[in-house]
């Protein structure tokens, strides 16, 4: 069956408006990373996230290597997992942000991003892990950090999914198989509802994007999760055009766009040649 136009699927805008008794997700605040960098946890907008505590004297510090695994894995479905050293259980981290990463580098071979050191229950506690462990501030659960190694899920949209005792491997299947779970439609969190991922009767994905955005990746998924195609190469023609993946079968994919400055725009699309 042909279709006899192209199929497109604009964008809902989304606007964050965030005030001190606003509730808001995990992409709505900014935390500064071991490096002593500034990092907003928007730039995770469409990625699947594992938030763990972690720490360096534990007897689950041996996690880390299946952290590592886990993240190494499945980058490529969209997912990473990130590290928040604390020394609040049992003082089992209680050194500097550099010596935790010298210990994470040279001892785990971390590759997933670690942030800096925080409190989670003494003093004065993270806004993030507020907002994780308090249903009125994300909507959907509370639950007390009783130990390091904790485990929290996002999904792509910033949203709390679920939460893991220190006990649980982050290889277990209840973990992998929400990676791998259908991927939900992105709400962006800024303007860009001119932004259109269309599929023409030729196979060919074309993406139009506003203020000249200049696009580094495409990738297509299947609505699992799959990563089925990934293409670095593409025409500018007036728009950025990405072909072909008239190859796939007839059916429902999501198209995902990685712009140059890191922003992923992801999309449902439907192919039917």
């Amino acid at each position: 069956m042909k279709c006899s136009k192209a199929i497109s699927l604009g964008f809902i805008l989304s606007v964050l408006a965030i005030s001190a008794d606003a509730q808001v997700n995990f992409h709505s605040f900014k935390v500064k990373n071991i490096y002593g960098d500034s990092v907003s946890l928007s730039s995770y907008a469409g990625t699947k996230l594992l938030v763990v505590n972690t720490a360096s004297f534990c007897g689950y510090t041996n996690q880390f290597t299946k952290l590592h695994q886990l993240d190494s894995a499945y980058q490529q479905y969209g997912f990473r997992v990130i590290g928040f050293p604390s020394n609040d259980f049992g003082g089992q981290d209680p050194y500097a942000d550099s010596t935790i990463n010298s210990f994470c580098q040279n001892q785990y071979f971390i590759q997933f991003p670690m942030m800096s050191k925080i409190s989670i229950i003494e003093g004065d506690t993270s806004p993030v892990y507020k907002w994780l462990q308090r249903k009125a501030l994300n909507s959907i659960a509370n639950v007390s950090v009783g130990w390091n190694f904790n485990k929290f899920l996002i999904d792509e949209n910033g949203n709390w999914a679920r939460h893991f005792f220190s006990p649980t491997q982050p290889n277990d299947t209840a973990i992998t198989k929400w990676i791998m779970s259908p991927i939900t439609e992105i709400k962006p969190l800024r303007n860009v509802e001119k932004t259109q991922i269309t599929v023409s009767g030729e196979g060919l994905i074309e993406i139009i994007l506003p203020n000249n955005g200049r696009i580094k990746t495409l990738n297509v998924f299947s609505v699992s999760g799959v990563l089925l195609r990934t293409s670095a190469k593409f025409e500018t023609t007036g728009q950025n055009s990405f072909s072909d993946i008239s190859s796939l079968e007839n059916g429902c994919y999501v198209a995902e766009a990685i712009l140059e400055s890191g922003e992923r725009i992801r999309q449902k699309i439907v192919l039917c040649l």
